[in-house]
């Protein structure tokens, strides 16, 4: 089952070893069907052959392009001061007295922003951060909202550029859009690198855009994973075609070393929806619900005790690090 191409070899080890699977487009329910090659040296998962038009698998009601409303205005002179000191003393983990400022009056939603720079270099609330793939810039505006003054987003699906003022903007292009005179602090694929092609060129291009000591932060679904191997082409994170290529960790390693990158940590991050979604897709449901043009309420399938199975289940597994997504943080290596 080789596709239209022929003979497969793998995108990341070149390998001709593996085996194949025929994935139907599960999101939406649009019925039509794809193979995907299993690579048995990396384990990576790689789509044989692209659809030609794969935008038309992007609707306007991808939960990626869900519309939002502009980010929460600041406040002005010494309260806007005040306010950004707060704030990087509870996301960046300044000392002094802001520190225990933070401490007395935190924000809860900022909470889940501390896991996100724990383990880089930023310092700041100047840092320049790139969100590649970063669809309606969900995550960029709650940065937005919190202090940080230099954010991009990219975003090749999107109808047009959206200017939100001098702190953000989100561009409808790809990474190649910047040269290595725009050198950023922190480049993040937050669930979008295994939606683009050619990932050598890409994280090549991370490597050039990244300032000294610098983070590129990797979050992906994981092929092998003990999720997949249950549910296989039911699995909701192989979400074929729109996931082109899916990793293993040992073929992202093996990439990111070509590419001049080390990763230096992961954390694993499944939570519910990942079991329960993957489960709607065995019981023949789609995750989309064409009535309300939404994401579908796993309340409506499964109880309260079951919702709960699948949350621990999710934390068991990242606790174990054999769960099916993960956060992976590279820095350059001394020779890139």
């Amino acid at each position: 089952m080789p596709g239209r191409s022929g003979r497969v070899n793998c995108n990341i080890c070149w390998s001709e070893d593996g085996r194949y699977h025929l994935a139907k487009e599960k999101y939406f329910g649009i019925g039509a069907s794809f193979v995907y090659f299993e690579c048995s040296s990396c384990g990576c998962l790689q789509l044989v052959d692209q659809p030609a038009d794969v935008r038309a698998f992007y609707p306007d009601d991808y939960y990626s392009f869900e519309k939002l409303p502009p980010p929460v205005p600041l406040p002005d002179g010494l309260r806007r001061w005040m306010f950004a000191r707060r704030n990087e003393a509870q996301l960046l983990g300044r000392s002094g007295v802001w520190r225990w400022i933070a401490r007395w009056r935190p924000r809860p939603d900022f909470e889940s922003f501390v896991s996100l720079f724990a383990n880089t270099s930023i310092r700041s609330l100047r840092a320049r951060i790139l969100d590649v793939g970063c669809g309606n810039g969900r995550l960029l505006r709650a940065l937005a909202a919190a202090g940080f003054e230099n954010l991009v987003g990219v975003d090749a699906y999107l109808p047009k550029d959206v200017e939100f003022g001098s702190r953000l903007r989100i561009l409808a292009t790809s990474i190649s859009h910047f040269s290595s005179e725009n050198l950023f602090d922190l480049i993040m694929f937050h669930h979008s690198l295994e939606h683009m092609p050619e990932h050598e060129a890409i994280l090549g291009r991370v490597v050039s855009l990244l300032k000294p000591g610098g983070t590129c932060l990797v979050r992906i679904p994981i092929a092998g994973s003990e999720l997949w191997r249950d549910y296989y082409t039911d699995w909701v994170g192989l979400d074929a075609p729109r996931h082109l290529l899916l990793h293993t960790p040992e073929s992202l390693k093996i990439l990111a070393r070509r590419c001049g990158l080390d990763i230096y940590m992961t954390r694993y991050d499944s939570s519910a929806f990942n079991y329960y979604a993957s489960e709607f897709y065995r019981r023949g449901l789609t995750l989309h619900d064409d009535e309300r043009r939404r994401m579908r309420d796993p309340a409506s399938v499964f109880s309260p005790a079951e919702m709960a199975a699948f949350v621990d289940r999710a934390e068991r597994a990242n606790a174990d690090r054999r769960a099916d997504q993960a956060a992976f943080y590279l820095c350059r290596t001394q020779r890139a």
